[in-house]
Formats: structure tokens, sequence, C-alpha cells
């Protein structure tokens, strides 16, 4: 159906042309017979108007859109005859057939009656405007439907089309959180009661609440809260006794008449430590096990050893000793021939010496003078001996002990002195 201007609708797009409005107000179907539009002023047969719900301006043409129901059709009719209306430019209160589209009843569209279903139809129809530029049309509001479209669109929107708050919906006492944030509030409950279907969260939570503290206490409590006896464990009496034959496992303490040990070490002997049993090497002497009483191992000089195990470690201990051991230290001299408090003779070690032994590599002239033996402390002697001569100071030595060094002199000469030229004396000092 293409739908041509009538007089009327010919006179008003010229004065829309020269700046005038052209406003649509309905449409009319009918099943009438065809007329020629230009002398048309009306349907032959109108059957339904129906309000638009909808314009679209383009270039030349506009679209109109009209929805309607049969639900007031008794008859049903094939739409031949379709009037477009506008607002008469000399009277606004009144309306112009504006355009006009007649159809073959052979290829027209039916509109069935009210009784055989009730349907909610879409009339569209392209009309000329040419070059007019105010181009309306009356809509009405309780005629607009969405287009498919329109409403795929709008039932997917998720966020809140029609701006609906929570109040409105009965949630405004509901916090905005997720499940697993929500924060609920309750106080413990005071007596110990199962939930029941249909109670408010607060007094749940309480409940459990008041559960859980319960159980915490209870697994703490190791009092035997349930006073459960031996005998219901299949558990020995807190006072019994066993033979020696039902051992069959464990290991025997000291205090039971048995080692306390599993393993021994090849090669030890048992001990008795007091407390117990221990295991000791064999040293060649037994010594009880205590405090600072050596019982196994090295025995220290502080304890009277040697604190070495070997010879050589022994003689190497002996020789490099500072304190502690004793010090053997030997050597030689060759005498230079002087002698009295202006020639003194000297040696110096590495700690005081504590006994010095001085002798000849042969006869000197005064046999009976060669070399001495002193103390540390004494001051005098005979040469030869350790004793001061008390008959006179004849073959005298004299002795000066001081720190690592000890010097003597003789005021008589220098084979007493243990000084003759060139002769080699061998010493032997224990520091």
């Amino acid at each position: 159906m293409g739908p041509k201007l009538t007089a009327s609708g010919k006179n008003l797009l010229l004065r829309a042309l020269a700046g005038e409005t052209i406003t649509f107000t309905k449409i009319q179907l009918g099943n009438g017979t065809a007329q020629d539009p230009a002398e048309a002023t009306g349907l032959t047969n109108p059957i339904i108007t129906v309000e638009l719900s909808k314009i679209v301006v383009g270039t030349e043409y506009v679209t109109l859109t009209a929805q309607f129901s049969n639900s007031s059709i008794t008859s049903g009719f094939h739409i031949t005859e379709a009037g477009f209306f506008a607002k008469d430019p000399d009277d606004s209160t009144k309306e112009i057939l504006y355009a006009l589209g007649n159809e073959d009843e052979s290829s027209a569209d039916y509109v069935p009656d009210k009784g055989n279903r009730i349907l909610e139809m879409q009339f569209d129809a392209l009309i000329f405007i040419g070059d007019a530029e105010n181009v309306s049309a009356a809509i009405s509001s309780s005629l607009v439907y969405a287009s498919k479209e329109d409403f795929d669109k709008h039932t997917a929107d998720k966020n809140n089309p029609h701006s609906v708050t929570k109040q409105q919906v009965g949630l405004g006492k509901v916090p905005n959180l997720a499940p697993s944030d929500q924060v609920p509030t309750f106080t413990e409950a005071t007596t110990l009661a199962n939930i029941v279907s249909g109670e408010k969260a607060s007094t749940l939570f309480g409940k459990i609440k008041l559960a859980i503290s319960k159980l915490i206490d209870h697994l703490n409590n190791r009092s035997n809260p349930h006073n459960t006896t031996a005998a219901q464990v299949g558990a020995a009496a807190k006072s019994h006794t066993h033979n020696a034959q039902d051992i069959n496992a464990g290991t025997l303490s000291v205090l039971r008449g048995g080692t306390g040990r599993t393993t021994f070490p090849s090669g030890q002997m048992l001990c008795g430590t007091g407390s117990g049993i221990d295991t000791i090497s064999w040293c060649g002497a037994l010594y009880s096990k205590g405090i600072n009483n050596p019982w196994s191992g090295t025995l220290p000089v502080a304890y009277g050893g040697t604190g070495c195990t070997s010879l050589t470690a022994l003689a190497t201990a002996l020789a490099t000793a500072d304190s502690g051991l004793c010090k053997i230290v030997t050597g030689s001299y060759i005498g230079t021939g002087g002698y009295g408090t202006y020639n003194k003779k000297s040696l110096t070690f590495s700690a005081p010496p504590k006994l010095l032994v001085v002798m000849t590599s042969s006869n000197t002239t005064g046999g009976s003078q060669g070399g001495f033996i002193a103390l540390r402390g004494i001051s005098s002697s005979r040469g030869g001996g350790i004793m001061d001569d008390v008959a006179g100071p004849q073959f005298q030595l004299y002795y000066t002990w001081e720190g690592n060094t000890v010097t003597w002199y003789s005021p008589n000469n220098e084979y007493s002195q243990q000084n003759n030229n060139g002769m080699t004396y061998y010493y032997f000092a224990i520091l």
C-alpha cells in the first residue's frame, strides 16, 4: 500500500514548505472500495481509528507507526484503505485527510475478530513530506509499545533501570553485603538448648556461641570430667604389681633391678654412678665417679696424672711447660777465667730455676771444687757441695736468685767459681 496525498494534503505540504508545521494525528483503517486520493476527504468505510505511537522523520518521507488491538473488532476484515490525518492548519480543532492508501483485498492485511483471538498489531506507513522541515506527530503515550529490540535491551539491563530502592521491595534493613561479609550481632544464650527452625538469626547465633564455649571448656578439662574408670577403658588399676615374667618389652630401670640401658659399647665396663648405671673404658685403675673426680679417660695433672696418653707426649709436655709441670733444661757453657764479685757467672732460663746442677767436663786443678748443686733460695755453698762451709769462706760460692736468672761467684779463684778458662761445664736445671 503506497499512500498518496489528497488535495488537502498537498495544500498543507505547500504551506509547510513555506515554514508552517505538519502535525500528524491519527490513522484510520477500513475495508471500503478504492477512491481517488485527490478528491477524497475521508475513508469509504472506516472500521477502526488508531492513534500514533511513533514517528520517524527521514529525507522527503516520514514513517508513521500505529499499534492497536483487535479487542473491539466483532467481524474480521481486510485493510483495503488507510487514511492518514493531520491537524487543519486553519483550525487546530479540526483534522484533514493528508494522504490515502488503497490495497486490493486479495493482497491486503487481514485483521481477525476478537472471538478468534486477541492480537496486538502494528501498522507502519511511509508518507511523503518533501522538503518540509517542521513535521511532528501527536503520539499517544498509552499506545507506545516497545520494539523487540528495545524490550530485549531493557530486560538485559542489570543496572536497576527503574531506580527501584531496597525500601520499595522490603529490604530496607538488609545490609548490602555478600553473605561471607555479613557481621551478625547477637548475645550469648544463658541456657544450653537446641536450635529451632524459624528462630531469629541473633537467637541462633547466641545458642551456638554458648554451645561452642561449653565444648571448648570441656575439651580443655583434664580432670576426667566423665569420671571414666580404669576398668571401663581396660587399663590397669592405679596400684598393682607385676611378676618378672610379665615384663616382655621396654627397658628395666635401675630402681627395678635393671640397668636402664638398651645398648652397651664393646670393651667397656659397667659402673655405678650413685643414681644409675654407666659404662667406663678400662684405664688401668678404677676411680669413683663424682664431682672433680675422674673415672675414665686420661688423668689430668690437677688430679695427679700427666695429662698425656704417650711417652712422646709426656716428654714434649715436660720440655715445653711453663707452669703446672716442672720443666727440665740441660745445656753447657765454656769458662772465661774470671772470678770474684766483678766477674760473676750467671745463667738465665725461660722460668725461675728451682734446682741448678753444674758439673765440669773433666777434673780441675782442685778436683774437690769441681761442680756444685744449688737449690733456689740458698745464698752460699761450698764448691762441689750443697751446704755452707761453716768453718770459713774458703772455696765458698755465693748465689743470687732473681726471676729467671741465677748468678754466682767465688772470691777465691776461677776453679772454685766453676769458670776455668776454656773449660766446658755442663748444667742441669729444673724450672
